[in-house]
């Protein structure tokens, strides 16, 4: 899918407004002998609208008709002294200015004062912007999803072909309100945490994260992603953030995979590294797997197997052309196995297990698995596959590695373990494999 219309919040998103926020609302609560507000105070109170801000502002038990006198006076002062200290986060122009290329449609929609949203928009982002809509009579300020819904419609635009793009948990809601994905940016005035909380489909630590998202193959694997799926698959792998984990079932992977595999689209997509999410990784494998030619395929998993950062990513990546290849393969498993990076090392031993057990077997290859002496857990428990496996398939010839305990306590248990569980050994031979625990 091609995204039509990005619209935007403003304050903590486009430009960074804390400062003149500040002195505005401080200079209100001077008004009235109240004390003032920090910096940190009122960033943690906007988001909302100014009457929100400022009734946030005064002191607790203040009555509303104070409380409103002195919105009051926020709104005059601030209407002057807007643009004192306010200026766009460093990389929007730029990220506009590329959206504006792609010919997609920006628009801003803020709990912000009309009037001063427009003309903070007017003099730093002039025509990069096409609509700027803020408080308006008639249209119900955000979380509600009004003031998207008005803008899609000035745009001509259905809600499938729109992102919101925020820095706060009223921003989230308001996109899950409207329909619509959310990103949220995480130099604004939430911390990413909140916004992951709050169900930020997509995480921009920069600008350039912005126009990434445009791309045809992330708004793709958004497009087909599954958020219970991600939500369960996440707490597999401890070693990748949850905001890195898009939500794509391995199925619907392998189709797009297949549907890209050989266009100018996988061509480039392959040239890029490192992918910032765990299925543009798993994509990533995917493509490699259909490399036909043995030395290419070669080459690209060399140049991505640095960029693998967990146990799955690692596991599904199994090309065919390597069958092919037996000898030349093994002078890269050699490599490989002597590798300090965890998921390479895994990858080798993957490798002999399932390209080496079958007719290629060599008594070598098991012995190589068993020299391997590590406290990656990673890499240990791949040996307790491959060792479950190879009991599996070859009983008689890796039994021997077994009960002579050429395996570390964890790692000889474990590949007992995983072996009593298969149905290609007989009860005799798990009851055999469980007297030599250790």
């Amino acid at each position: 899918m091609k995204y039509e219309a990005i619209i935007f919040d403003l304050d903590g998103t486009l430009t960074d407004t804390l400062g003149d926020l500040t002195n505005s609302v401080n200079f209100a609560l001077r008004q009235f002998g109240f004390p003032e507000r920090t910096h940190e105070e009122v960033k943690s109170f906007v988001g909302n609208g100014v009457r929100r801000l400022i009734y946030l502002s005064v002191p607790e038990n203040t009555d509303e008709e104070t409380s409103e006198r002195c919105l009051s006076v926020f709104k005059e002062y601030y209407k002057n002294n807007s643009l004192v200290e306010t200026k766009p986060y460093n990389g929007i122009i730029p990220m506009l200015e590329s959206l504006k290329k792609q010919e997609i449609k920006t628009a801003v929609v803020t709990n912000k004062m009309h009037e001063a949203a427009e003309e903070i928009v007017r003099i730093f982002f002039g025509n990069l912007i096409d609509i700027t809509l803020g408080q308006v009579d008639g249209v119900a300020q955000k979380p509600q999803p009004d003031g998207i819904y008005h803008v899609l419609e000035k745009f001509g635009v259905s809600k499938e072909k729109a992102v919101y793009v925020g820095d706060s948990e009223v921003d989230c809601i308001t996109a899950k309100n409207a329909g619509i994905p959310c990103i949220g940016v995480t130099w604004g005035f939430r911390d990413k945490s909140v916004l992951i909380e709050n169900g930020a489909d997509y995480i921009a630590d920069t600008p350039e994260d912005i126009i990434v998202f445009t791309d045809y193959i992330k708004s793709r694997l958004f497009e087909i992603r599954d958020l219970k799926y991600r939500d369960f698959h996440s707490r597999l792998m401890p070693t990748v953030e949850k905001s890195k984990v898009i939500g794509v079932r391995t199925p619907e992977l392998r189709k797009f995979a297949k549907e890209i595999s050989g266009t100018a689209v996988a061509e480039s997509f392959i040239e890029k590294l490192p992918h910032k999410y765990y299925e543009e990784n798993n994509l990533h494998a995917f493509l490699i797997e259909k490399i036909k030619d043995y030395d290419k395929c070669i080459e690209e998993v060399n140049r991505f197997l640095p960029y693998i950062d967990n146990w799955a990513t690692c596991d599904m990546m199994r090309p065919k052309i390597f069958k092919k290849h037996l000898p030349e393969l093994l002078a890269e498993i050699e490599k490989w196995l002597k590798s300090e990076h965890t998921y390479t090392v895994r990858f080798g031993i993957e490798c002999l297990m399932c390209y080496c057990l079958d007719d290629n077997f060599s008594p070598e290859y098991p012995e190589t698995v068993s020299a391997i002496r590590t406290d990656e857990y990673y890499i240990k428990m791949m040996q307790a596959w491959y060792f479950a496996t190879a009991l599996a398939k070859r009983y008689d010839d890796i039994l021997p590695f077994i009960e002579q305990n050429t395996l570390d306590a964890e790692t000889h248990n474990k590949t007992i373990r995983k072996a009593v569980e298969s149905f290609r050994i007989t009860e005799e031979q798990k009851s055999y494999l469980r007297k030599l625990k250790r």
